[in-house]
């Protein structure tokens, strides 16, 4: 690979990390919002907004990630593409859950967003590589 190849390849790769994190922040907005929708407006437990508003982030998430993130590589809504996302979402929700468990474990913070934000990066960085590497993988030829 020539140098001017290495500079294209790094380019892309920030921009789809940058779209990924993109769709990530709208997921965990729309996330919020249909549990604030399930929870505290509707009065429904918690356990089931948090199970709501996951399928639903979770979805939103896979279509625009496959759309835009990853350039729409095979363009039809794949029933095993949008498993292998969930899975590898329920992976980086399990790092996410493990961080915040540790931290929470290890320290005190002023309020415990500030651990939950760590988990969330945390998980992110589980989620993009198995999203890019496991996920939306471009079929060679």
């Amino acid at each position: 690979m020539n140098l001017s190849a290495r500079k294209l390849a790094g380019r892309l790769s920030r921009a789809t990390v940058l779209r990924f994190a993109v769709v990530g922040c709208l997921g965990t907005a729309t996330n919020a919002l249909v549990f604030f929708a399930m929870v505290d407006a509707a009065g429904l437990p918690a356990g089931v907004g948090a199970v709501g508003a996951f399928a639903v982030a979770v979805s939103q998430n896979y279509l625009l990630n496959q759309r835009w993130t990853f350039g729409a590589w095979g363009t039809q809504f794949l029933v095993t593409r949008y498993l292998k996302f969930v899975a590898a979402s329920l992976g980086a929700l399990a790092v996410d859950l493990v961080v915040l468990h540790l931290l929470l474990s290890a320290m005190a913070f002023p309020v415990k967003t500030i651990a939950q934000l760590a988990g969330i990066a945390s998980g992110a960085v589980v989620n993009y590589l198995a999203s890019r590497y496991l996920v939306f993988v471009r079929r060679r030829a």
